[in-house]
């Protein structure tokens, strides 16, 4: 096995992406928008060959593959000004598969690729064309995913599996609201797409009070990712106390392909019920974007490569 011999700190915002690789006696960085774009303006144009100042920090070859669009065509009946770069190098020309009208000189054009922007990144500091296999790397990554998708409400489809009695849990919530006395209420939309409840109790010692019964927590699972639903999020009654009925639920939801099963007991083991399903929830509501975006991540890297 081949041990990574370059390290990179990846910091992933809303906008721009900051790649840095540390293992190197000199530091190197790359900044470039989080959408993966890669703008330019095409200062001069000779048939097929674009010239770009701004393609004069990018290695020889790096474009190789990717499309480059005209994004403000003027001139309506250009047509189609799409294309394949074919050749790219250090001088800042893009050689591209068929050539463009005179008429895009001096309009500005953006770089599509089907990598995310970290991988670009790496690819550039380590001067690796893009059509080009990666070395194994360590890379330590921070970003914004969960967060832009906890803002915009594009997270799993969750479901919360709580107590029987408990169905209403996040929609009552607690008396901590910005203002106490407040007649005309604004809560919070959940981000559960539904509730489920779950025939069991455990008392506050941890006691067994009412066992659980499997057959119709699997009957009861089955509906739910018949419906559609993603992501569980389990949190029972004193669980925090007596996990055993929550991880009896896990189990089970091992028998059907959820994106992700979150239990209280082990995300968040807090007394109060209402503060432990919120946690719980938020777990599963993101878990799936950000597994899935750290497995894309790892199937453009060397299989060697390490992400956390």
């Amino acid at each position: 096995m081949t041990s990574p011999q370059y390290e990179f700190s990846i910091d992933v915002g809303g906008t721009f992406t900051d790649c840095i690789e540390h293992s190197s006696p000199t530091i190197k960085r790359h900044k470039l928008l989080s959408s993966s774009r890669t703008l330019g303006r095409i200062t001069a144009l000779t048939a097929a060959v674009i010239l770009d100042p701004l393609r004069g920090d990018d290695p020889s070859g790096f474009w190789v593959g990717t499309q480059l669009s005209v994004i403000n065509n003027i001139n309506g009946n250009d047509g189609d000004t799409t294309r394949t770069i074919i050749a790219s190098d250090s001088s800042g020309t893009l050689t591209l598969d068929s050539p463009l009208p005179s008429s895009v000189i001096g309009q500005s054009y953006e770089i599509r690729t089907d990598f995310s922007a970290p991988i670009i990144g790496i690819h550039h500091v380590l001067g690796i064309p893009l059509n080009e296999s990666l070395p194994p790397i360590n890379l330590r990554l921070g970003t914004t995913r969960g967060t832009n998708a906890l803002l915009t409400r594009t997270g799993a489809k969750t479901a919360l599996v709580t107590t029987v009695g408990f169905q209403d849990l996040l929609e009552i919530g607690n008396q901590n609201r910005p203002k106490l006395f407040e007649l005309n209420i604004q809560k919070t939309i959940p981000l559960i797409t539904t509730s489920i409840e779950i025939n069991e109790r455990i008392d506050t010692h941890g006691n067994i009070l009412h066992p659980i019964d499997q057959d119709q927590v699997r009957r009861q699972l089955t509906q739910l990712f018949a419906a559609g639903i993603e992501s569980l999020a389990v949190c029972l009654l004193n669980s925090f106390v007596n996990p055993e009925h929550e991880r009896v639920i896990a189990e089970i939801a091992k028998e059907f392909s959820f994106a992700s099963v979150s239990i209280s007991s082990s995300v968040s083991p807090l007394i109060k019920l209402v503060s432990r399903a919120d946690t719980t929830v938020l777990d599963a509501y993101l878990n799936p974007v950000l597994t899935n975006y750290l497995q894309q991540l790892r199937t453009c890297l060397h299989a060697e490569s390490n992400v956390c």
